[in-house]
């Protein structure tokens, strides 16, 4: 119980102060972990776009350093390589399979899928943003079926907390980057200020250009009433 508890502590704090640049690292590290703490020979996580319509696997870690075929599901529609599962992914529920072999009827593609990979057993987990589904981790055996613990559940939900946070943050400073290089090339003046107090946040080139600040210059000590004459403010 100390040990998984320290797992957990290590798992949460690896992504607390996780830079955008460094999410490919940390999303590997962490599959690596997981695997060797679970003591399976496989980890992936797949990442959900188009309101939960797209797939992509993104990172694997397996035993033997070789890229599984999982690996090549790129830009396909969820539901035409995981149908099941997908239904019990998108309401946050987990998939706990004991033995592949044994799905059912209604998950013929998945155990197909799985088999092909030389899965017997898998756990699968929702990424979730808000409620909706962002992507899913999952972690795979391939030599012997596993029984599913409570802990590798929790570990695994956690996890994919994180992941799917620290990806939310990664797509929100992609968003604001790009923003703010598109403002930065226009030749209008655009200013950004809090509301309230005016302070200024943000000074476009131009802007600084036509005021005559350096494109470095500090500027959050000026507020809008200083940089706009008042009839424009």
């Amino acid at each position: 119980r100390v040990e998984f508890e320290s797992f957990v502590y290590r798992i949460q704090n690896h992504f607390v102060n996780l830079p955008a640049s460094e999410l490919d690292w940390g999303v590997r590290e962490a599959l690596t972990a997981m695997a060797e703490y679970a003591g399976v020979e496989q980890a992936h996580c797949f990442r959900v776009h188009h309101q939960g319509l797209v797939v992509d696997h993104t990172h694997e870690w397996t035993n033997h350093g070789q890229p599984t075929g999982l690996s090549l599901l790129r830009r396909v529609l969820l539901d035409d390589v995981f149908p099941w599962a997908a239904q019990r992914l998108r309401r946050g529920d987990g998939l706990a399979i004991y033995s592949v072999a044994s799905l059912a009827e209604a998950a013929t593609l998945e155990r197909a899928l799985f088999a092909r990979e030389g899965i017997l057993s898998v756990l699968l987990v929702p990424m979730l943003v808000r409620g909706a589904l962002v992507g899913f981790l999952g972690l795979a055996s391939s030599t012997k079926e596993i029984q599913w613990d409570n802990d590798a559940v929790s570990l695994l939900k956690l996890a994919g907390g994180n992941i799917a946070d620290a990806f939310e943050r990664q797509r929100t400073e992609n968003a604001r980057a790009q923003l703010v290089s598109i403002l930065d090339a226009t030749s209008d003046f655009v200013a950004m200020a809090e509301r309230g107090t005016g302070r200024l946040l943000y000074l476009n080139q131009a802007g600084r250009r036509m005021i005559g600040f350096t494109s470095d210059e500090e500027i959050t000590q000026w507020r809008l009433h200083d940089i706009v004459p008042p009839w424009g403010h």
